[in-house]
């Protein structure tokens, strides 16, 4: 077992329990964030009066994210990756307590906490992913890890939905906090310790636009950013607007964090669409979920510009399944393509996709929102999922 492996794995010794290790710190990571994935947006629009306003908001407060994420590399210059990732995790207990004051400055204040906390989260976490998990092995973690996020992220949002409606306002917030708090006793007591030729990248070539064109300049990079940022842009708009549809058609809240959950569920099956990937290649995995999702959202679109909300629901739960098929990939392209020795610098502008996409979708949102009614946006995210599935013909043949 490689010397960078921590005390607590060493004992371990199976690479099933290793394996496990690292799983919990993904499945707390994702409990924390799914918790207020309905709620946040619900308080939003209650705070805020208009989907308009809700997507303007989050359209601002996703630069801080992309701010972040992008300084991370020059961050680890001065702080060891064990000390940012404490504080990343301090800051997303903040943020917790910020949202829960039910207030538009607590709102504002805490989704950019939040953002800050997610985007060196989703670096710190990745990169003891490929510190600690072997290359021959990320192909079978991979989808471990998204089925297990995936069954958090299915769950979680109708659980703090139902909390925050039924028991408490405060409930939901305690379990995201407790769920963050927990991350960090985890990953304490694991020791997770960092590579010495991942240390050592961390210390040149922080510039961020010199590395992302050394990321641009190497297509496979690229194409693995560009189809991660489309799953992402069509789960946010489904996370963001879905609720809200279906509050403004005079469902309750509860409905929408229940759909929300309905959606999230086949993430569970995540290994299966994995098989179905090595199967018969995860390039068709990834043109069918894609294309399947987009035609499912402008259906759903068109049912309810048609006031079929019913019809919609059940239009919108397919385009959903077919979207978590893409999901059996995971980052897969990514991880295969980047190199060793260039992993924290790549990882850093990888990871920029989720916080692009909360820049780019709210902001294509508020512009359609401002000329047509709510529908369009589904349109749009059918034809952006239609675009990816384009898009993953490019993928090679042996991936």
């Amino acid at each position: 077992m490689s010397s960078t492996h921590t005390p607590l794995l060493a004992r371990l010794q199976s690479e099933a329990w290793r394996t496990a290790a690292f799983i919990v710190l993904f499945t707390c990571d994702a409990v924390s964030r799914a918790m207020l994935l309905s709620v946040v947006p619900l308080q939003a629009y209650e705070l805020l009066g208009e989907a308009r306003t809700v997507s303007l908001v989050y359209f601002f407060v996703a630069f801080t994210g992309l701010f972040t994420i992008l300084v991370i590399p020059t961050v680890l210059r001065g702080l060891s990756r064990r000390v940012a990732t404490c504080l990343a995790l301090g800051a997303q207990i903040g943020s917790v307590a910020l949202l829960a004051s039910h207030s538009t400055t607590g709102l504002v204040c805490g989704l950019i906490l939040q953002a800050l906390a997610y985007a060196s989260m989703d670096v710190m976490l990745s990169l003891y992913m490929l510190d600690h998990i072997p290359r021959r092995e990320l192909n079978l973690f991979e989808p471990k890890r998204m089925m297990i996020a995936g069954g958090s992220y299915a769950i979680s949002p109708w659980i703090g939905v139902a909390l925050h409606q039924n028991v408490g306002e405060w409930t939901t917030y305690a379990v995201a906090a407790m769920a963050s708090l927990t991350l960090m006793a985890v990953f304490l007591a694991m020791q997770l310790q960092t590579s010495p030729s991942m240390a050592l990248n961390t210390v040149t070539g922080t510039n961020p636009v010199r590395l992302a064109g050394r990321f641009i300049s190497q297509p496979r990079l690229l194409l693995s950013w560009i189809l991660a940022f489309g799953r992402n842009g069509w789960w946010l708009i489904f996370f963001i607007y879905i609720p809200i549809y279906i509050t403004s058609v005079g469902y309750s809240p509860a409905v929408g964090g229940a759909l929300v959950t309905i959606g999230m569920l086949p993430l569970i099956l995540t290994p299966q669409w994995s098989k179905l990937g090595r199967r018969f290649g995860i390039r068709n995995l990834l043109s069918l979920g894609y294309g399947m999702a987009g035609i499912g959202s402008i259906s759903a679109a068109i049912a309810a510009s048609y006031d079929m909300p019913q019809t919609s629901i059940g239009l919108f739960c397919v385009a959903a399944l077919f979207a978590c098929t893409v999901d059996g990939a995971g980052n897969v392209p990514f991880l295969r393509a980047v190199r060793h020795y260039d992993r924290t610098a790549m990882t850093s502008i990888f990871m920029t996709f989720r916080h692009i996409s909360p820049i780019v979708f709210p902001g294509i949102m508020a512009f359609v929102l401002s000329f047509l009614p709510l529908p369009f946006v589904f349109v749009t995210s059918g034809v952006l999922t239609l675009t990816m599935a384009v898009f993953s013909r490019f993928l090679p043949r042996s991936l």
